[in-house]
């Protein structure tokens, strides 16, 4: 990592602390680039040495502790010369660039290598988060849900409705929400124009992605049942296999749902139009 730190050293207030730096620093107090040349490399020693300890995450978190085992670090070495560590000021903290380390450098090919483990445990922490996205077409704009499907893949995605009490509604319909009135949009709307929620059902978040987003009926499947299934630990639901619950939606050609089963048992079937 890449630290960048400001430090205000003073002589010691006294007798002693006077004699030692005119002793030690002579006619360097006279030469200002004298003078840090000789301080200096005792500021990075100690600087180096203490960021060793830390990880770039606790570096951040604990900057306090840091500077305090920086200035506990100089304490001897300054008092040799008769001074002290008035405050030291972090100014830039980051990670050193891939491109600044010399991969033949023994010390930088470790460095590149922890850099590298982190890099991929945080993509890979960031690909096993779960993403909720109500697919309605209007909370999440279709060109959005689409990346975020391509990025996320369908395995992480659980497509939501945030349904109100005007979910399955046609145009114009009023339910109520919280004893105030809404009404049905291109979603559920407030009286003053707030959006309050959809009027989404599940089996046309399933539409949606299918002739929306182009996903196949297998990624649509997973998104509105796999994967929130497996969010919530149910392992068996989701999925058909043997074992598995017999929870299943038998839709038609367009898509439309024709029958509902739970546990193995029909409790629903269209009739005849």
């Amino acid at each position: 990592m890449d630290v960048g730190a400001e430090f205000y050293v003073s002589v010691i207030p006294s007798e002693d602390g006077v004699a030692r730096a005119a002793q030690t620093l002579g006619s360097r107090t006279f030469d200002a680039g004298k003078l840090r040349e000789l301080i200096e490399g005792k500021l990075i020693d100690a600087l180096r040495a203490v960021a060793a300890r830390f990880t770039m995450d606790e570096l951040h978190e604990n900057r306090g502790v840091f500077v305090a085992q920086v200035r506990e670090a100089l304490a001897d070495s300054l008092a040799r010369n008769g001074l002290e560590l008035d405050t030291v000021s972090l100014t830039a903290l980051d990670q050193t660039p891939f491109k600044a380390l010399d991969e033949n450098n023994a010390f930088n090919a470790v460095g590149m290598r922890k850099l590298a483990e982190v890099i991929a445990k945080s993509k890979k922490e960031r690909a096993e988060i779960d993403a909720e996205i109500i697919c309605d077409g209007y909370h999440v704009h279709p060109a959005v849900l689409r990346s975020a499907v391509a990025a996320k893949t369908p395995g992480r995605i659980m497509a939501i409705t945030d349904g109100t009490g005007g979910s399955g509604l046609p145009w114009g319909a009023t339910a109520s929400l919280g004893g105030r009135r809404i009404t049905v949009r291109e979603a559920a709307f407030l009286d003053d124009g707030t959006l309050a929620g959809s009027a989404l059902t599940m089996d046309r978040a399933f539409r949606n992605l299918v002739r929306m987003l182009g996903s196949s009926l297998v990624e649509a499947a997973v998104m509105c049942a796999t994967a929130p299934a497996r969010a919530l630990g149910l392992t068996r639901q989701g999925r058909l296999e043997p074992g598995a619950l017999a929870d299943l939606v038998v839709l038609d050609h367009d898509l439309a749902v024709q029958e509902t089963w739970i546990g193995g048992e029909p409790v629903f079937r269209r009739g005849p139009a």
